[in-house]
């Protein structure tokens, strides 16, 4: 039988770890592409750290690929954190099926950035029924009752990405991602406070153990 990975830190021990010069390089792995929620939080969590000056951040296209990559990081002065919104629908199955990984070494609450319905164009008298809408899987309930089509898109800046390149008609994302991809704001669902969790891998977890005690 397997046994899921453990280690005893709080957040001052985490911060202490990753400032220690021994530590040549935070590995940050987000949700891409720039403009998600959790590439926010992932450089809200690295000013309040204090590690700018080491930490990259590393888009992925989903959370699966964040811990597959996270998992390849296994050098020496290297730490990999892998950064994941509470409400994925597949959270579950990440963390059961990844038992060497510590997903919740720190969390932090934030709230959403402007989690909006967007488009190339403003359409008059709401959003017409032949209309294409890309979404993320979490997000997509916010457009129960309509009668579009869905298309799944692997995060709110991806589903920007494919409504500005004409794939889809409009989309539902961010503030950040809808200025970068200049789409227009057909309806703003608010800015809910949401809960990140930042976690790492066994080699993250062997480090925490070799530098925090």
């Amino acid at each position: 039988m397997k046994r899921f990975a453990e280690v005893n830190c709080d957040f001052s021990m985490v911060q202490r770890v990753l400032n220690n010069d021994r530590i040549k390089t935070v590995q940050v792995f987000c949700l891409g592409p720039d403009g998600t929620n959790i590439s926010k939080a992932a450089r809200q969590w690295v000013k309040e750290t204090g590690i700018q000056g080491k930490a990259v951040l590393i888009y992925c296209d989903t959370p699966e690929e964040e811990v597959r990559k996270a998992r390849e990081v296994t050098g020496s002065g290297e730490f990999p954190v892998i950064v994941l919104c509470a409400v994925y629908c597949r959270l579950n199955d990440l963390y059961f099926s990844h038992e060497d990984c510590y997903f919740f070494m720190h969390h932090c609450y934030m709230p959403l950035d402007n989690l909006q319905l967007a488009a190339r164009e403003r359409a008059d008298g709401g959003v017409p029924e032949g209309w294409v809408i890309a979404a993320h899987p979490s997000p997509q309930p916010l457009l129960a009752g309509l009668k579009n089509r869905i298309c799944e898109a692997n995060s709110n800046a991806h589903a920007a990405k494919l409504c500005a390149e004409g794939a889809v008609d409009a989309c539902i994302t961010t503030e950040k991602a809808r200025r970068i991809y200049s789409l227009q704001k057909i309806h703003d669902f608010g800015s809910p406070m949401m809960l990140f969790t930042f976690g790492t891998t066994l080699h993250g977890i062997n480090i925490l153990k070799r530098f925090g005690a």
